[in-house]
């Protein structure tokens, strides 16, 4: 045999195989950029946890596994998106219509994500590795961060243009970008976040745990309040949400028994959901949610902290927590829901 039909026909293959991945469109195509992101979010999740174990930042070098998990992900899903481009664009009047709808920023962060790797060498470089919290606030870090949540909420763009989330798959979209973006803004902030530094039990400062009790809250009502505001999620996708922001926080914060206060929340803003139906039409339940939901977040820690005995602040502390977080909650549904004129 010559191998003159082998050619022909592995050529055949890999033109399938690109058709296969150019065909992704839609909710389809947002589920599976979504599904790489998310590997890429649990490779941050371990290499921050690695860090907080000791791992030493001047020591860690680059190719590590948590780095190959974070870069990996991200580079998978810019070639799927860079794939179904070029196919659409082969097809298209330019370039630019040829972009899936809503990853146009995406790519603008995909930009962001490529200069803050050989930036970051060179700022190590120059001043030298960060240590503890230099770590989630060095720029470069913060440009690598903003570039990978630019192109890791494109799904959440393409559902929010497309104004509906109908099927598992859309609602997939548009969930657990939410939840990924959420666990980025409180994996950089954990310095402040309850899970961290455990508000009531004594090994903090007072202020910090109470500033951080109304930063989560806000953090955590703006981005529930932002989708139900757009879209009308099942059953079950707000505990997904919070369940998982709870789970990665807990983990870095080695306060496993908190994880029942997140999947609590979640499920309370499952209940109001349902209940109440907020959305942009209907401000006061957004109110009821917004306040809700955090203040439940805040008040099952104190309560699970008093039953296993080890409860220290006095009832003014953790009372006024409870209704600061709940308090934050609410002002951020104005800005999400404003109210009516007139």
């Amino acid at each position: 045999m010559d191998g003159t039909g082998a050619e022909p026909a592995a050529s055949g293959a890999v033109t399938d195989a690109v058709q296969r991945v150019a065909s992704l469109v839609g909710p389809r195509l947002d589920a599976a950029v979504t599904a790489l992101v998310l590997l890429s979010v649990v490779g941050f999740l371990l290499d921050v946890r690695s860090h907080m174990a000791g791992l030493d930042f001047a020591e860690e070098g680059f190719a590590t596994p948590e780095h190959t998990v974070i870069y990996g992900g991200v580079v998978l899903a810019a070639v799927l998106v860079v794939v179904v481009t070029v196919a659409r664009g082969r097809e298209s009047a330019g370039w630019v219509a040829a972009v899936p709808e809503g990853y146009g920023l995406g790519f603008v962060g995909l930009g962001l994500f490529i200069l803050g790797g050989p930036g970051d060498f060179l700022w190590h470089t120059t001043f030298g590795a960060e240590a503890d919290i230099e770590a989630l606030v060095s720029p470069t870090h913060l440009l690598l961060a903003t570039g990978a949540v630019l192109f890791g909420t494109s799904p959440l763009r393409a559902s929010w243009r497309r104004k509906d989330a109908v099927g598992p798959l859309a609602q997939f979209a548009v969930a657990v970008p939410a939840a990924l973006v959420l666990t980025v803004f409180t994996g950089f902030t954990l310095y402040a976040h309850p899970a961290v530094v455990l508000p009531g039990t004594g090994h903090t400062r007072t202020a910090l745990a109470l500033a951080g009790l109304q930063l989560n809250a806000a953090l955590l009502a703006g981005t529930v309040l932002l989708l139900v505001g757009r879209f009308r999620l099942g059953t079950g996708w707000f505990t997904v949400l919070v369940g998982f922001n709870g789970a990665a926080m807990t983990v870095l914060g080695e306060s496993f028994f908190l994880l029942p206060a997140y999947l609590l929340a979640g499920a309370v803003a499952d209940l109001v959901s349902a209940t109440f139906r907020p959305s942009a039409d209907r401000p006061l339940a957004m109110r009821v949610l917004g306040a809700t939901l955090p203040g439940t977040l805040a008040a099952t820690p104190f309560a699970t902290l008093w039953l296993r005995g080890v409860l220290r602040w006095s009832v003014h502390l953790w009372a006024g927590g409870v209704f600061l977080a709940a308090a934050a909650g609410l002002l951020v549904s104005y800005l999400v829901a404003p109210p009516r004129r007139g």
